[in-house]
């Protein structure tokens, strides 16, 4: 059984709660590695004499608005203050700590960040809901994107995030597909407004929409009608195919199916692993081979044989449907996974969505032209990461280091996981808007007497 998510707060770290359904992010910064244990050994001080919640939003709000971020960084997560006291003694003392992150070095501080919009499969059922009721921000963006997906298809994709797990329909392309990209939406609006920006987006196959929409490529209008229209068509090909991830490289790939007509290749995500598309006899005979060479395999649970010869029906359907869209030059910098690199924009029309539904996914092409381009930080937009190891795999055939953040795990309640990440993207060298995050304070005057960590209180 899934964890059960907190309890709502009206906003965040500073709200003088102290049961254990609270939830507090704190950050920490210093000059040097010696100076942050120090203000963190401070601040565990200072919480335990603070008893009302006025106090304490100020302690938080001052902590977090009103001081100089330097280099050297923390954040710690907690569920309670108690927990956060104890887990700021012990960083202080040099042990390790749980859900905390930290980040010592003055090198590669804030290094070109890039949001990633995830594919179909890491969808599920509930995912989205503990932040709509707890983000207003991030329900605003999903009743956008629902009031203009109704208007389309006359149905709402609001009613089937919020449907009982015995009905829900996430299972089905047409609906899973534009649920997708509502999440993906109501993510990067509570990103941006955290002060977190992407240097550039790139799209796992149908994740190319969400990123296609916030690069402003395709205005939201123009990006529900492809979300719509491509999940409506290849709905209409469920059942008739099958997908195949493989531990192999395009190459080996390319020669495995050489001699199955009805098998392509349907992503190409790292130097060894790709997947699969197409008929389902012939991929269970390319499992057997690879399952007696010893070869990663595993069969996805997918209805459509995306990327594959599969979808041909649907071309003229999906042109048809699609050639009103007018895309027009991005402002982000969208890196195109069905060509694996940069376009300007104006390019994504009718045609280029067929090819996204058609073509194989070059997400290491693409990976390969953003750390060619210094990004070398990712994170991740989707209900549950599933690009990550692909990226660091990417990373680590280039001889750099990636750092991947994720947004949302299935597994973890969704503010604490998006709160996490926060922190990490904090230490990481973001600036976050913290006023956005935590309530108001009147600030107070905190720790003067640690060199190298003046605060600026006003």
């Amino acid at each position: 059984m899934l964890q059960e998510a907190p309890a709502p707060e009206s906003r965040a770290s500073g709200s003088g709660e102290t049961n254990e359904q609270s939830l507090h992010l704190l950050p920490i910064s210093a000059r040097s590695d010696e100076a942050l244990k120090e203000v963190a050994a401070k601040y565990a001080f200072s919480l335990a004499s603070k008893t009302d919640s006025r106090s304490i939003a100020d302690f938080f709000y001052t902590a977090s608005c009103r001081r100089v971020h330097h280099t050297h960084r923390a954040a710690v997560l907690a569920p309670s203050l108690d927990t956060l006291r104890e887990r700021l003694q012990q960083f202080s003392e040099g042990a390790a700590v749980e859900h905390l992150s930290s980040d010592l070095s003055d090198e590669n501080r804030a290094r070109k960040l890039v949001f990633v919009y995830t594919g179909m499969g890491p969808q599920w059922w509930a995912m989205g809901r503990e932040l709509m009721e707890t983000e207003p921000i991030f329900k605003d963006s999903i009743q956008e994107c629902d009031k203009e997906f109704h208007k389309q298809a006359g149905w709402s994709i609001l009613e089937e995030l919020l449907a009982d797990e015995a009905e829900s329909r996430m299972g089905r392309t047409e609906v899973a597909q534009p649920a997708n990209f509502a999440i993906q939406v109501g993510l990067t609006a509570l990103w941006k407004s955290w002060g977190i920006e992407p240097h550039a987006v790139v799209g796992h196959s149908v994740g190319e929409v969400a990123s296609a929409y916030v690069s402003g490529a395709l205005s939201l209008e123009d990006a529900i009608s492809v979300s719509l229209h491509r999940s409506r068509l290849q709905q209409t090909l469920a059942g008739k195919g099958s997908m195949l991830a493989a531990g192999l490289s395009e190459d080996e790939a390319l020669t495995l199916i050489s001699g199955y007509d009805g098998v392509s290749i349907a992503a190409i995500n790292s130097p060894s692993s790709v997947t699969l598309s197409g008929e389902e006899a012939q991929l269970e005979t390319i499992e057997g081979i690879l399952e007696s060479e010893g070869k990663f395999n595993r069969k996805l649970q997918v209805e459509v044989a995306y990327h594959s010869g599969q979808m041909d029906p649907i071309e003229s359907s999906i042109l048809k449907a699609l050639n009103h869209i007018a895309p027009v030059k991005s402002r982000i910098p969208f890196i195109s996974t069905v060509v694996g690199e940069r376009l300007e924009g104006p390019e994504l029309g009718a045609d280029y969505w067929w090819r996204n539904v058609r073509q194989p996914v070059h997400f290491l092409k693409s990976i390969i032209a953003l750390l060619d381009d210094g990004c070398l930080d990712f994170l991740e937009i989707g209900p549950h990461p599933v690009l990550g190891h692909s990226i660091r795999e990417i990373a680590a055939s280039r001889n750099v280091s990636a750092r991947l953040t994720p947004s949302l795990n299935r597994k973890v309640p969704e503010r604490a996981r998006m709160w996490e990440s926060l922190g990490q993207l904090y230490t990481q060298g973001q600036a976050i808007q913290w006023d956005a995050v935590i309530p108001e304070g009147v600030g107070l005057r905190l720790y003067l007497a640690i060199p190298g960590n003046e605060s600026v209180t006003g």
